[in-house]
């Protein structure tokens, strides 16, 4: 496997995690290594869970973390003239983060593209708006026609839709079932939810997750459930956090507004444990994972009508999705949830019983089948 980051790096998440588990699971019918890009303090060369990592590129850090742009040209270069000689892989998984690295186009091995999501409306919440018009309207759709006719694994049919818009073969495109590390709680009777209704948004603060909506949709959603609470975890990221902040501390409601910064695992589990719902509203993903974990926590999710979050979320199911993406019918679902309890019961017992059977095992037994 070809990947921009791995299961060690310090800005790794969701996709990382998902990867390295599936490897995992895989050790035992192949001989497995991955290259990704180096990051501070790292190992070149590293052995985890029997996967052996080849770390490629800079050690350095710039204003994104711990992301080198010459890793592209170094597993290239790697390729052709230190590795074609020694090993000849049976397969090789390319993963695409926003930047491929077109191994597919010039390896002679047998390549699968493995992509969680396209970026798309990403590019204008992540780079100055010269170089995310450029990444939009031309770099993005140059590659995905350049990889057309490939073979693709996704997580959501959100993506293969995408994919499908660009000329992909549907008959080309694979989903795998998407697993999560925690273990789902047995029922939801035995858990401690917080007294008053509480919300919780969980994540990086980053223009992407668009944090500012959830604090908009709590403070009217607050007029008519007068004792609501909001809790915020995450990482801040850039100036986008100093405005989340800033409307925080401006804010009549401040005082029910708590941020835990970032928080460990076991706090993850927690918070999500004794919250009563969570707020997604991101810009796009490829699985909103998150949700899917607070679904094993017998918390379930409003979220925004995009990509992935549409995919992670059973409508009326196992949550709610928004038919507009504005706080307004955020709040709107926020008080429809603390006033129907047999509903909020509903949720909270379909999101249990999916979770058991998001898996590792599932996960890498679709791979697995996908590359045969």
């Amino acid at each position: 496997m070809i990947t921009w980051r791995d299961i060690k790096s310090p800005f790794s998440g969701g996709a990382e995690n998902l990867s390295h588990h599936i490897l995992k699971e895989l050790k035992s019918k192949y001989d497995i290594t991955v290259w990704s890009s180096a990051f501070p303090n790292c190992k070149r060369f590293e052995k985890i869970d029997g996967i052996q990592y080849i770390r490629m590129g800079s050690k350095k850090f710039n204003f994104i973390g711990p992301y080198n742009w010459r890793v592209y040209f170094t597993v290239f270069r790697y390729y052709w003239f230190t590795n074609k000689r020694n090993i000849n892989f049976d397969v090789v998984i390319e993963q695409i983060n926003n930047i491929p690295f077109l191994f597919s186009l010039y390896g002679k091995n047998k390549a699968f593209i493995y992509i969680n999501q396209l970026c798309r409306e990403n590019w204008f919440h992540q780079l100055p708006w010269v170089f995310a018009v450029l990444g939009y309207y031309i770099f993005e759709p140059v590659y995905l026609w350049l990889l057309r006719n490939k073979k693709v694994i996704t997580i959501s049919q959100s993506t293969k839709n995408d994919l499908l818009k660009f000329g992909f073969k549907e008959k080309n495109i694979n989903i795998i079932p998407v697993a999560i590390d925690i273990k789902p709680i047995k029922n939801s009777k035995s858990l401690k939810k917080f007294k008053d209704f509480s919300l919780l948004s969980l994540g990086n603060i980053r223009e992407m997750k668009r944090t500012l909506d959830q604090i908009k949709s709590f403070e009217i959603a607050k007029k008519t459930i007068p004792k609501l609470k909001l809790y915020i975890a995450g990482a801040p990221s850039g100036g986008y956090a100093a405005k989340v902040f800033d409307l925080i501390h401006r804010s009549v409601y401040k005082k029910d507004i708590v941020y835990l910064g970032s928080i460990s695992k076991q706090q993850k589990i927690k918070i999500m444990q004794k919250c009563h719902c969570l707020l997604v509203t991101s810009i796009k993903e490829g699985w909103g994972l998150v949700v899917t974990e607070a679904a094993s926590q017998g918390t379930p999710s409003i979220v925004y009508n995009v990509g992935g979050l549409r995919d992670s979320v059973k409508k009326n199911k196992t949550g709610l999705i928004c038919d507009i993406n504005t706080p307004e019918n955020l709040a709107k679902n926020i008080c429809k949830l603390y006033k129907n309890k047999s509903l909020y019961n509903k949720l909270q017992n379909n999101g249990l019983n999916w979770n058991r059977e998001l898996t590792y095992n599932n996960s890498a037994k679709t791979f697995l089948e996908i590359i045969n």
